[in-house]
């Protein structure tokens, strides 16, 4: 997040926490597995409830956060889906949460480290407040997504241990929403298009704009996450009739914008073939990003348009069938 965002998130949070300390006590906490929508689970002492933050954050499509505490302490979760989901932007992350919390007045980080958690990269870190507090988070990115745990109690003294403990449970699940069998795919149109595709949920609609100079061109996309899986299906319109275009023409026209959309999630090629699709041509490409990241797209000429469907999710998802069927969902078809 950045810098004024991770501010205004931890102002929020905290007030949020101390409200709840004053009128909620727990001397003998129960724990318990929380799982969240979002593709990941902690165990907690006490039910960490949705806060209704509103994302104010460009770098964001979304951020969800959770909190609940104790007399003692208070507790938190926040998970944010990032737009920009380039390697390179995971020091910037990381970064600007330390600054934020070296930049609160009063605030003094007085530790910061790196963690891995299942193959992805964190950073851990402790601040001293004012007023004699201390707040603790880990923060970690996982594919297009950016988690962070906060424990938060009055200093001086010992830290409380439940909050280890808490921070220390953190799981980036595949089960639950997460299943390896893959999420039900429901059809839903491409806006008024005239075409449709399967997704697991009611698609949200953005244009973007890929390609450079000559090669540019305007993309309706159309995108749908389950957990920590993206589903997204668009079409952009062709300057000129593709009838007339040898196949050479189309596969090449495919593989333009197939590198086009890597360059953007610094994507590499695992796999690749040409494909039919109905009568149309085609490139399949199957591809790899970040370290703990793969991915799927098709990109073929219908009519008077380009077609693009892209899956991609963490690599502990090799669910073949729902990515098949996805990929093949586009209707109508020649």
């Amino acid at each position: 997040m950045s810098v004024e965002s991770n501010r205004s998130f931890a102002m929020l949070f905290i007030s949020f926490l101390l409200t709840f300390c004053a009128i909620q006590g727990l001397k003998n906490p129960v724990w318990n597995t929380q799982a969240f929508d979002e593709g990941l689970s902690v165990s907690t002492p006490v039910p960490l409830v949705d806060t209704k933050y509103t994302n104010s954050d460009p770098k964001f499509s979304s951020v969800k956060v959770y909190g609940g505490s104790t007399a003692s302490y208070a507790l938190g979760v926040s998970v944010g889906r990032m737009k920009d989901i380039s390697a390179s932007q995971t020091s910037v992350q990381f970064s600007s949460a330390a600054k934020y919390l070296s930049t609160t007045p009063g605030a003094v980080v007085v530790g910061v480290r790196d963690v891995l958690l299942q193959g992805y990269p964190g950073q851990a870190i402790t601040v001293s407040q004012n007023g004699g507090a201390t707040f603790v988070a880990r923060n970690y990115r996982f594919g297009g997504m950016f988690a962070s745990l906060f424990g938060f109690y009055r200093s001086p003294g010992s830290r409380p241990p439940e909050i280890d403990r808490f921070l220390d449970s953190l799981h980036f699940s595949t089960t639950g929403p997460l299943t390896m069998a893959g999420p039900e795919l429901t059809r839903y149109p491409l806006g008024d298009s005239g075409l449709s595709a399967l997704f697991p949920r009611q698609p949200d609609h953005k244009d973007a704009l890929i390609g450079t100079g000559s090669e540019a061109g305007t993309i309706h996309a159309y995108t749908s996450d389950y957990g920590l899986r993206s589903f997204m299906a668009g079409y952009g319109e062709l300057p000129s009739t593709p009838a007339k275009s040898s196949v050479t023409d189309v596969v090449s026209k495919a593989r333009q914008v197939t590198d086009a959309l890597l360059a953007i999630v610094h994507g590499k090629v695992e796999k690749q073939r040409t494909e039919q699709i109905g009568s149309d041509q085609g490139l399949y490409t199957q591809f790899v990003y970040h370290e703990q990241a793969r991915g799927s797209v098709l990109v073929y000429v219908h009519s008077t348009r380009i077609i693009i469907v892209i899956e991609y999710a963490p690599k502990v998802y090799e669910d073949s069938k729902t990515v098949e069927a996805f990929l093949h969902s586009v209707e109508p078809k020649s």
